[in-house]
């Protein structure tokens, strides 16, 4: 699959040549010039999802500023094998280098795991499944809503978001509740410090909000700073988002079992289950009895009916009059 993959690559990337679009630094590439567009492209698609590409080919980030000091430190050595690749005369390559090219040519179907997904061939459709009672759905759409909104109580603040602001054109930020929200450098915010863009935390500092959903798998990833009795927590390192005086100190084993309780978090989430569970359970008595007494009414409206236009037929009054 990796042949496939790499000549699709480089089908995507002769069309781009045929329709001028391809960057000029990869019309006759030399190794220093693809380690000159790695720059640019990094500056221009600072995308989460290409990660993976850059990981492989560059090591691991920076947790400040992520892959751009690997970049700008790399040497023209390290792509020696690219122009070759390029030009179709290497068969086999690592994958690091598929993956980089196709990064720097914005194929759309990276990186490999994305495009053996959407080569694979289609499911065969499966025959119609047979209309379920009334009943029966409104039972199993309780349960259905049970399951996501304990599903979205539970991880709405157990990880950052990885959607908020990934590409930006404003060059400054501000914090807003729980996270960073781009703005314009000239807008002026009354409650928060207006400070320089950063894509990382603009990408993943938040604070959480639920810190008894914290375990000790959170440990190395989550930091707190106190405010008399009270704790905040934050999904990265760095300084207080309002007070930037204040540093923010890693969470401890101390910290995290002294005064969160994910034991008292489970019995809050059991609880609102429950009560959740009750709630739709009634809606679903109150809709099967609603339908049921609709169904009574229906008949005896029918009944009654029928007994009318009996009582007011030609025939029956024939028969009393004799």
């Amino acid at each position: 699959m990796f042949e496939d993959y790499l000549k699709a690559i480089l089908a995507d990337c002769e069309k781009k040549r045929t329709d001028k679009t391809l960057s000029q630094n990869l019309s006759n590439p030399t190794p220093g010039d693809f380690r000159n567009e790695c720059i640019t492209v990094f500056r221009e698609r600072p995308l989460s999802n290409d990660d993976e590409a850059l990981r492989l080919f560059f090591g691991a980030a920076d947790k400040e500023i992520g892959f751009a000091r690997n970049i700008e430190n790399s040497k023209a050595v390290q792509y020696k094998q690219m122009p070759k690749i390029l030009k179709g005369d290497i068969s086999s390559p690592n994958r690091k280098y598929i993956e980089l090219l196709a990064w720097l040519v914005d194929f759309n179907q990276r990186p490999f795991t994305k495009y053996i997904s959407q080569s694979a061939p289609p499911d065969i459709p499966k025959p119609p499944m047979p209309p379920k009672p009334p009943i029966r759905n409104a039972i199993i759409v309780s349960i259905g809503l049970v399951l996501v909104a304990g599903t979205f109580f539970f991880w709405k603040d157990k990880t950052p978001s990885m959607f908020n602001g990934l590409v930006s054109t404003q060059k400054c930020m501000y914090w807003k509740d729980d996270h960073y929200e781009s703005i314009d450098c000239n807008e002026k915010i009354t409650d928060a410090p207006v400070i320089p863009l950063n894509i990382r935390k603009l990408n993943y500092f938040k604070k959480i909000t639920l810190p008894d959903t914290l375990t000790k798998n959170s440990l190395g990833k989550v930091w707190y700073v106190r405010t008399g009795n009270y704790r905040e927590y934050f999904t990265d390192s760095g300084s207080h988002p309002i007070d930037t005086v204040r540093k923010l100190r890693p969470l401890s084993a101390y910290i995290l079992f002294k005064y969160i309780s994910y034991y008292r978090y489970l019995l809050t989430l059991l609880l609102w289950s429950i009560c959740l569970v009750i709630f739709i359970a009634l809606c679903t008595i109150s809709l099967i009895a609603f339908w049921k007494k609709r169904k009574r009414e229906n008949a005896d409206f029918n009944q009654s009916k029928n007994a009318g236009l009996v009582a007011t037929s030609p025939f029956s009054t024939k028969s009393e009059n004799r």
